[in-house]
Parts: structure tokens; C-alpha cells; sequence
């Protein structure tokens, strides 16, 4: 990638990810240089969803998932039925699109290459800070109830809401 682009030729590097064999193009280092896929045309919209205990992605559902991971499932989905480009950043084995959502592994997501719509920052905080990441719209969706003494003075200032699942949550 870094040849091509240095001798001028950035048209051929999404050719040279279209002839990597499976195994190398799902690397996490090699997706953090893939050129995304996203219809212009649409809001693109990122989970970002750092690693749990264990693998998961879109056929997750079927062998029996937790709740959290299902709802990002589902939401996604849904996302890209309401015409969004959808990207899924996840300790996942099911890289390519699933549903109309792009999925790929966590450490493949490059917050600071481009700008996206919006951002789902799932469970965690800290993601602005650790990606620099960069969206017109931020949200942290909890799932957890967050640990006071972890929480950094004016983490809201990174997000424009932050989403809880109950009352109790919310105090």
C-alpha cells in the first residue's frame, strides 16, 4: 500500500485488497489500511464495541449471545435498513458485510482517517480518547453501571448523550 501510494497509484490499492486471500485481508493490520466501502450517499454510522470475553457477530444470535452484544446486533441492522452505511468495530470473526453492516475487528478501526456521522462509543467512555476518533455526532450507550471512581471529570463533554437501559441506570 504504502508503494503504491508513494509512486502515485492509489487507484490500484483497493485492487490490491480485492486479490489478498481471506486470511490476510481479515487481519486486523490489514483492515486499519482498507479503503471502507460507504455509499456516499448515506450517514455512516460506526459501533464501536471494544473486546469481550469471546468472538461474536451477526450469526452470534443463533448460537446465543448476551444482551448487549445482541443490541448492537439488531440496532445495526436496523440503522441499515433506515439507509445508513453501518460499520461494526468488534472482537468478531465475521468480517465482510452482514445485513446490509460492515463488521470488522476492533483493532482495525481508524477513528482519525476520516469523519463518520455519528459514533456509538458501547461500554465504553474512554473510546474518544483511546481512537481518536472523529464524528458529527458522539453517543456513549452503557450497559453497565460505570464505576465512580473511574470516571474521569467532564468525560460528558466527549459525547453528545449518553444512553442508559433503565431508571436506576440513569442515577
Amino acid at each position: 500500500k504504502k508503494q503504491l501510494e508513494a509512486e502515485g497509484h492509489q487507484d490500484r490499492i483497493s485492487r490490491l485488497f480485492d486479490v489478498m486471500p481471506d486470511y490476510v485481508r481479515n487481519e486486523a493490520f490489514v483492515q486499519r489500511l482498507a479503503p471502507r466501502v460507504r455509499d456516499p450517499a448515506k450517514k455512516t454510522i460506526v459501533f464501536w464495541c471494544p473486546v469481550q470475553g469471546e468472538d461474536w457477530g451477526p450469526s452470534s444470535i443463533a448460537r446465543g449471545v448476551g444482551g448487549s452484544e445482541e443490541a448492537v446486533i439488531n440496532v445495526s441492522r436496523e440503522f441499515a435498513a433506515r439507509n445508513w452505511n453501518g460499520e461494526v468495530y468488534a472482537t468478531t470473526n465475521e468480517v465482510g458485510t452482514h445485513d446490509g453492516v460492515s463488521w470488522y475487528p476492533i483493532d482495525s478501526f481508524n477513528g482519525e482517517r476520516d469523519e463518520v456521522d455519528a459514533i456509538v462509543w458501547w461500554r465504553n467512555p474512554e473510546g474518544p480518547i483511546i481512537t481518536g476518533a472523529r464524528s458529527r455526532a458522539s453517543y456513549l450507550w452503557l450497559h453497565d453501571t460505570p464505576v465512580r471512581k473511574l470516571w474521569i471529570p467532564n468525560y460528558q463533554d466527549l459525547f453528545d448523550r449518553v444512553m442508559v437501559l433503565s431508571d436506576y441506570h440513569r442515577s
